[in-house]
């Protein structure tokens, strides 16, 4: 649909829930943003990878209204998708805010289950957004000073529902847990597991036999949500190549499977799903890894994501010194 003009009409929507989702041929939208005076959203087509040195053109924005959108901090909308016309496969939105004082803030939905840019493991990307709401792809430095955006919010059809198996109900004194870094876990060249599904969700399948003979009874991941592993600014003192984020705790988005541990990055979300509904087949819990102290945006030197440029004083504690 890249290129296709679309017109998408935003209705009230009270209930909408955080972040995005499709409910039949309703798409639905709802962002906190308390400082806000005005809220747009700029669609993209998200079904081809992004690739540098490319533009994608805005397919449409859509302005909210606050006396329509708007209740209290919350900002809800939702619009009918055309009758006859298939769903998209795959929307890529941002969001742009204005705050009272004139200034313009472009931000992740930090509410998105899904996302676009991080598909390829340590390919450092930005998005930038032209006057004419079009997208320029390029190629940024590692470390956390850019231009433009890292990640974009990706909206796809809710897949049909299915049996999945039910989690083990094992107590807790009697777990065995086995914590492991879900891509270094099946890395390796050694691995059998096959070539490529080393270092992804599918690896970590491969391998439940092995983990089962050890006894284990809970595997513990650490961090897979959606971070960028190209922040780290430092390079190796000896090679002079740039280190990258390695364990993943500055989260981007804590909704969001982390893309590139997919063997296919366009379906992180079902990959996820498939791993943890093996695991549980095999009698195994899945614990994860979260820590909610600090996140992508880092300190007050970082980058501004959402969270910073939504309204920080309510995201984050702050000291006596601001």
């Amino acid at each position: 649909m890249s290129g296709t003009p679309l017109i998408l009409q935003p209705l009230s929507c009270p209930d909408a829930r955080f972040g995005s989702r499709w409910v039949g041929r309703r798409l639905q939208f709802a962002l906190t943003a308390r400082l806000a005076k005005r809220v747009s959203y700029h669609f993209y087509d998200g079904n081809p990878l992004p690739e540098p040195g490319t533009c994608q053109p805005c397919l449409v924005t859509v302005e909210l209204h606050p006396e329509q959108h708007r209740s209290d901090a919350c900002w809800a909308w939702e619009t009918e998708w055309p009758d006859g016309a298939p769903l998209p496969e795959r929307l890529t939105y941002l969001i742009e805010i204005e705050h009272a004082d004139g200034s313009r803030h472009r931000i992740l939905d930090p509410w998105a289950r899904e996302c676009w840019g991080g598909e390829r493991w340590e390919q450092p990307l930005a998005f930038v957004q032209t006057a004419n709401g079009d997208l320029q792809i390029r190629v940024r430095p590692h470390g956390f000073r850019f231009e433009g955006m890292r990640r974009l919010a990706t909206v796809r059809p809710e897949p049909e529902s299915r049996h999945r198996p039910a989690k083990p109900k094992l107590p807790l004194e009697q777990s065995i847990v086995y914590e492991t870094h879900l891509r270094g876990l099946t890395r390796h060249a050694s691995s059998p597991v096959l070539p490529a599904e080393r270092g992804t969700y599918r690896g970590l399948i491969s391998v439940l036999p092995q983990l089962r003979k050890l006894g284990v009874t809970v595997i513990e991941l650490l961090p897979v949500f959606e971070f960028d592993e190209c922040e780290n600014p430092q390079k190796h003192p000896e090679t002079d190549q740039p280190l990258v984020n390695y364990w993943g705790y500055s989260p981007l988005l804590f909704f969001a499977p982390k893309t590139s541990y997919a063997a296919d990055p366009r379906n992180a979300t079902a990959e996820f799903q498939e791993m943890v509904d093996a695991v549980h087949e095999a009698g195994l819990e899945v614990w994860l890894d979260v820590v909610f102290n600090h996140t992508a945006e880092l300190d007050e030197e970082g980058p501004s994501d959402h969270f910073k440029a939504l309204d920080p004083e309510s995201w984050y504690l702050h000291d006596s010194g601001g």
